[in-house]
């Protein structure tokens, strides 16, 4: 399987005015669309929309045919029924087509600096409408040319192939008359489009990449991200949706695991491809564990961390109360816990962990941009059909609107869970499919490339540290992601919800230390997750009913536990060394209790809602749970620098706590 990349330049006549979703200067009705860099630019899904309806139109309504052969590049889109979800997915990626510089290579406008005015006219009476005068961004003047490039990037067969979706996309983007708002009065009429040579990458014949890294079994890698990107976690409204900062497990292996279905041919599971060209690689996909991606300033010493939610203020002084037996009061006063911080508290914390070498991940400037579908026939916008995407831009947010400070994603991949002799081969093709993707993240398809910035051996266990005044020896384990590991289904509703929770996490650690260490306090907020709790809760049935839901309680990421030895029956004290070796290189294990249910997939019905008793001794995959440790859930960190650093020792008022069963 090819895929081309080719760039494509499209010169418009100005005036041109794409507009943009964020506010501009105060007084300006339409404002230019800027990037995260403040240039002029095309939306990618702006060309896209062009382009669908310039194929149509070639084609002609009624034709069953394909004769420019782009049914790889779009689907066999001939009317404006958007019903069919498969008609809104294209295996073809069009980025941004961003301006280029000026001939006599002057500075295009900032926002603002050119502006014009445009009023309503009354047809009865031929004077300007009350309350009709908008002043419109006009940063192409009228009769000025601008050029745009972007990215257009597809998979074909062959060469042949490549060549008749070239010339295809080339008659398409000149049937184009004109781009943009305000098509009717003239705006931004096509006079050029060009393409250059196109780069062709052979996903037949992987190539061999020499590797000095080949025992290490883990990796750190970093994502440059090229485009915004929206990884929706949380959904605003029906059509809004708000992106995570991070990248998570999920959205990176499910980036890799559509391209290797788009290299290979391969549509469904992977292991399909056991025989073919990354073969290796596919056999073991599911083993390879891929962490969460956390934002940070080119060139940072380190990978962030997640910071522990015992973490508190009190007053100037930062506290970690994570070896206090009870509820507290610091120097005399109440410390304020993470819920309670104000932008000064966030700076200080960030502050005091950044000088204990605890990178916090940055903060990326945000962008939102505003979608809506248009009817052909017409050229407006059909009706209920707006939807936006809060974008996450790839560079830091400034609040002093100095340059843009880019940004990388630091994450981890781990190759313990592949077998020995196959790790190798493994690692080869891997670093080999680093050094050729292009990934599409999110719903936005951002572009990403990952490479492999550095690799660390399995270390020894760690070592024990006081967990409290007393000088008790044990542990303090940090969520760095979500984890899987409690079923409140379980739980005994007579009790108190403090005891409930202590009890409910005290026996997941028993069973996933094989009853090696017990827990003595913690510190945790929890979740409710699962894309099918918006689908069966929030959303409206067609009958106007509701219908009963099961989510997924994850503890949140932060959260901090405190562990010691478990004592046996005999007296004696375990070992669990082991059991720590295994958690840092492949994450906290799923509970027992999701071996027994499996996702009704083909039937309808909630990931978690009915047993399966016949697993038939098969792993849990992505299509049963999404939480697997393999995708990145349940990392830890263990005893980080801060909780004795920034351990409170002096002036520290400890109150009982009965309903946690805490005493002083």
């Amino acid at each position: 399987m090819l895929e081309v990349v080719t760039t494509w330049k499209i010169t418009l006549r100005g005036q041109v005015l794409t507009q943009s979703s964020a506010v501009g200067i105060w007084g300006l009705d339409q404002v230019a669309a800027r990037d995260h860099e403040g240039r002029l630019y095309l939306p990618g899904s702006l060309i896209q929309g062009n382009l669908r309806h310039a194929f149509a139109e070639l084609q002609g309504e009624d034709s069953i045919d394909d004769p420019l052969g782009c049914n790889q590049l779009y689907s066999k889109l001939r009317n404006d029924d958007f019903d069919d979800a498969k008609d809104k997915y294209y295996p073809a990626h069009i980025s941004d087509f961003v301006i280029e510089p000026r001939l006599n290579g002057t500075l295009w406008p900032v926002v603002g600096e050119h502006v014009t005015a445009s009023a309503a006219i009354d047809d009865r009476t031929g004077a300007a409408k009350d309350a009709a005068l908008r002043f419109i961004d006009r940063p192409i003047r009228a009769g000025e040319e601008a050029t745009f490039a972007g990215e257009i990037r597809y998979f074909c067969e062959d060469a042949t192939k490549a060549n008749e979706k070239a010339a295809a996309i080339h008659q398409a983007l000149c049937w184009i008359e004109a781009l943009g708002a305000e098509k009717g009065v003239g705006y931004a009429r096509v006079l050029n489009v060009e393409k250059s040579a196109p780069t062709t990458i052979d996903w037949s014949k992987p190539p061999v990449r020499g590797l000095d890294h080949l025992a290490a079994p883990s990796l750190d890698i970093e994502i440059e991200v090229e485009d915004p990107f929206c990884v929706s976690t949380e959904r605003i409204n029906d059509n809004t949706f708000a992106s995570d900062t991070q990248l998570t497990g999920p959205v990176i292996k499910g980036a890799m695991a559509w391209l290797l279905q788009q290299a290979t041919g391969v549509s469904g599971d992977l292991t399909s491809n056991a025989e073919g060209t990354w073969s290796q690689l596919c056999r073991h996909f599911a083993c390879i564990r891929l962490t969460s991606a956390f934002p940070a300033l080119v060139g940072a010493s380190a990978r962030p961390t997640i910071k522990p939610i015992s973490l508190v203020v009190a007053g100037d002084a930062v506290h970690d109360t994570a070896g206090l037996v009870g509820p507290s009061l610091l120097s005399g006063q109440a410390p304020a816990f993470f819920l309670d911080w104000k932008d000064k508290q966030r700076d200080l914390v960030a502050k005091h962990l950044c000088s204990l070498g605890m990178l916090q991940p940055a903060s990326p400037l945000r962008e939102l941009r505003v979608h809506t579908a248009i009817q052909r026939s017409k050229g407006n916008a059909r009706d209920k059909s707006l939807y936006a995407y809060d974008c996450v831009c790839p560079v830091a947010e400034d609040h002093k609107k100095e340059a843009p400070k880019p940004l990388r994603w630091r994450g981890k991949i781990d190759l313990t869970a592949v077998p020995v002799e196959e790790r190798v081969k493994t690692l080869e093709q891997l670093e080999a499919f680093f050094g050729q993707a292009v990934l599409r993240l999110g719903r936005t398809r951002a572009r990403a490339r990952i490479k492999v910035v550095g690799t660390h051996q399995q270390t020894a266990a760690p070592e024990t540290i006081k967990i409290d005044k007393d000088g008790t020896q044990g542990w303090m384990v940090t969520l760095q992601s979500p984890a899987l590991m409690n079923d409140p289904w379980d739980w005994k509703h007579d009790q108190e919800a403090g005891k409930q929770l202590f009890d409910a996490y005290a026996a997941y650690f028993r069973a996933a230390s094989n009853q090696t260490l017990e827990l003595v306090r913690f510190f945790a907020t929890q979740k409710l997750e699962g894309g099918y709790v918006i689908d069966r809760r929030f959303r409206r049935k067609p009958n106007g009913g509701g219908d009963t839901y099961n989510p997924i309680l994850l503890t949140d990421a932060g959260s901090v536990f405190v562990l010691k030895k478990a004592d046996k029956a005999d007296g004696a004290k375990s070992d669990p060394d082991p059991v720590f070796n295994q958690w840092l290189s492949g994450g906290l294990p799923l509970p027992g209790w999701t071996e027994e249910f499996r996702k009704i997939g083909a039937n309808g019905g909630s990931p978690i809602d009915v047993p399966l008793r016949e697993t038939n001794g098969k792993p849990l995959t992505f299509n049963d749970l999404p939480y697997l440790p393999s995708n990145g859930y349940g990392e830890i960190a263990v005893n980080l620098p801060c909780h004795l650093t920034l351990a409170p020792h002096d002036q520290v008022t400890v109150f009982e706590c009965k309903s946690q069963g805490m005493t002083p």
